[in-house]
């Protein structure tokens, strides 16, 4: 037996395993997700690992599990902004989405470690008790500077859904219902009883300066699935406010609004041996360096320093004060037009057919090496397998139950946090 003839031997074997397991669906149907068809852009081998045979990791990486965190706060805020709020002033409304948003934030960075530890008996206690503290206080600032800074939304728009799970059809380019499903979780969704308009906002945590978004923001093939969604859901009637009431039949599509919110709590300003508050390059909020500069400035007998501020400081002062909270959030509001729905649906249909191509042929689940040698990008969670694709290795991975497990979850948390808004 040839190299290539073992390699489709151990190609067959693993098919026949996915097939035992897979739920049973129509075979002409298939059913697809953003994240789905971005990891076959990727790499076709990972999307066979993936979804095919549904493995994943037994813990879920750092920055997956910070997501999560995020958006559980995300959700429990935006709710709790909305419901059981009669009365309530905005800056009232505010204070309740900011408790409920990071009411479990503690809770789920705990239970994340408690899984690393579990999995890991050589794992790094004091390290992770470290990660666990200073995750807790950065998400906790990430949830909370979004609520203050995107404050504009309480007053000038109503909350529809949050987490919305959903499922439509792709329609080919006549209209017609065809055999391709399209799942998703929308993060929010917004009427704007000003323009009569639906807004889709999406929720993003970058590792980079958060203004930077805006020049991918546009391009993102996620929104234009969502747009279509929407769409689709709007025909049918199933957008509705969170009393169950429909939105009016001649709502609109409206704008994007993209929010980027950074990975990173700003930075305590440094004091300099001289007693001095340190006018280097500093990654912080200007009102944080401003309590540093009123502490420097304020007389031995109130608690201070007593040291006046010089003009360095007053200008690194303003230069954080122009700057303004960019450092990290960032909205980007776009349009997306029918024309670019449309190439979106398009492009679909071709990555569906791909998909289904590499579904029946082992050797179209091709490895992207440029995927994997990416020195800026975290290591694939596949590369194990993917080196060495045998049981003992594939036994190091779990099983997913669904083969888009993330449209399940939502549904989940969407249901607890509409049953249980957080106490205030």
């Amino acid at each position: 037996m040839t190299a290539d003839d073992a390699a489709t031997a151990t190609a067959t074997a693993a098919d026949a395993v996915v097939k035992a397991t897979r739920p049973k669906r129509s075979l002409a149907l298939r059913v697809v997700t953003t994240s789905e068809i971005q990891t076959f852009r990727d790499c076709p081998a990972k999307h066979d690992f993936k979804y095919r045979r549904r493995l994943r990791t037994r813990v879920e990486g750092k920055a997956l599990a910070i997501g999560h965190v995020f958006h559980r706060g995300m959700s429990e805020g935006l709710l709790a902004g909305w419901r059981n709020v009669e009365g309530c002033t905005v800056d009232q409304r505010l204070a309740r989405q900011k408790h409920a948003a990071i009411a479990y934030v503690d809770t789920d960075v705990f239970e994340w470690v408690a899984r690393v530890v579990q999995h890991d008996p050589n794992a790094d206690y004091a390290g992770l008790q470290a990660f666990a503290d200073d995750t807790g206080a950065m998400l906790k600032f990430m949830l909370v500077n979004y609520f203050e800074r995107a404050k504009r939304d309480l007053t000038a728009l109503v909350l529809l859904e949050v987490e919305g799970a959903f499922s439509v059809n792709v329609r080919d380019a006549l209209g017609r219902k065809s055999r391709l499903t399209f799942d998703g979780v929308r993060d929010a969704v917004f009427y704007d009883p000003a323009t009569n308009a639906i807004e889709l906002h999406e929720h993003k945590t970058v590792s980079n300066m958060p203004e930077d978004i805006g020049k991918r923001a546009e391009m993102d093939p996620q929104t234009s699935g969502y747009m279509y969604s929407l769409l689709e859901d709007r025909a049918a009637g199933r957008i509705k406010f969170l009393d169950g009431s429909p939105v009016p039949a001649d709502a609109i599509l409206g704008r994007v609004a993209y929010n980027a919110v950074r990975k990173k709590k700003p930075s305590t300003p440094k004091v300099n041996k001289d007693g001095k508050v340190s006018v280097a390059a500093i990654d912080t909020l200007a009102e944080l360096y401003i309590n540093a500069l009123d502490l420097q400035a304020a007389p031995v007998a109130q608690g201070g320093r007593g040291i006046p501020i010089t003009a360095e400081q007053a200008a690194k002062a303003q230069e954080l004060a122009g700057r303004g909270g960019a450092a990290y959030y960032a909205r980007v509001e776009y349009q997306k037009t029918r024309a670019e729905i449309d190439r979106w649906r398009n492009d679909t249909f071709v990555d569906a057919s791909r998909m289904r191509q590499a579904d029946r042929d082992p050797r179209a689940r091709t490895r992207n090496p440029g995927n994997c040698n990416m020195a800026w990008s975290m290591a694939c969670e596949y590369r194990a397998i993917c080196l060495d694709d045998t049981p003992e290795i594939a036994a190091t991975y779990r099983v997913s139950e669904h083969t888009h497990p993330e449209v399940r979850e939502a549904e989940e948390m969407v249901a607890g946090a509409a049953a249980q808004v957080s106490p205030f």
